[in-house]
């Protein structure tokens, strides 16, 4: 076990309530011992859970969750946990320099809620492994000490939002599975133009990954 890296899952908790369950649970099992610290709008039983109450879905509310859980955070490293990600164990032992920003996990696929195939992704924001005090910065410039949430749709302030940083390095292992559901944020995703696959090694077909999870097809 790593201990200068810890788990910040975070989640607006607008996910079907039995695919956030089977996420925490593959969660917790593949974790490796690693310490969680879960930032979400309902109380969870995962890791030190900090609950920020409801506000409404949207990206900025989703990192000002972040920052909250990087003030939280003590170790020098964390590994991105989402309410919509299933990681392999190889993900949480994150065989990689330690990078001066970010390094992504590569090996990344997309299972759409309309579909019955995995689609190759490659890197995704919600597999890396950040430096926490240079993510911390980049957020406190945006937001400062202030607590500020977005309460409505017309409330969006895209030109506010902190960006992520590039990538300075990047590790692999098995797949990891990200699922694009209609209650998801933002429901489409690029992909890369590898050829769609029925199946996964680890996580079988996508058709009874669905069904685990309580989608339909």
């Amino acid at each position: 076990m790593n201990s200068d890296i810890t788990i910040l899952y975070y989640s607006a908790n607008i996910e079907n309530p039995k695919l956030e369950a089977k996420v925490l649970e593959s969660l917790v099992a593949n974790s490796g011992g690693l310490p969680i610290v879960s930032v979400t709008q309902v109380p969870i039983s995962v890791g030190e859970n900090i609950c920020v109450g409801r506000h409404h879905p949207a990206y900025y509310n989703e990192f000002r969750q972040i920052q909250i859980g990087l003030q939280a955070i003590t170790t020098p490293y964390v590994l991105t946990a989402e309410a919509d990600f299933f990681y392999p164990p190889e993900y949480f032992a994150c065989v990689v320099a330690p990078p001066k920003t970010v390094a992504r996990y590569d090996n990344v696929w997309v299972l759409f809620y309309s579909h019955s195939r995995f689609y190759f992704k490659g890197s995704s924001d919600g597999a890396q492994l950040v430096n926490r005090l240079a993510w911390l910065e980049r957020l406190q410039r945006c937001f400062g000490d202030k607590e500020s949430w977005i309460e409505h749709a017309d409330q969006e302030r895209l030109g506010s939002q902190p960006r992520r940083t590039g990538s300075t390095g990047s590790w692999s292992g098995p797949p990891a599975v990200t699922l694009k559901t209609t209650m998801a944020l933002r429901r489409r995703t690029s992909t890369v133009g590898t050829p769609a696959v029925s199946d996964l090694p680890g996580w079988g077909s996508a058709t009874e990954l669905m069904k685990q999870v309580g989608l339909k097809l």
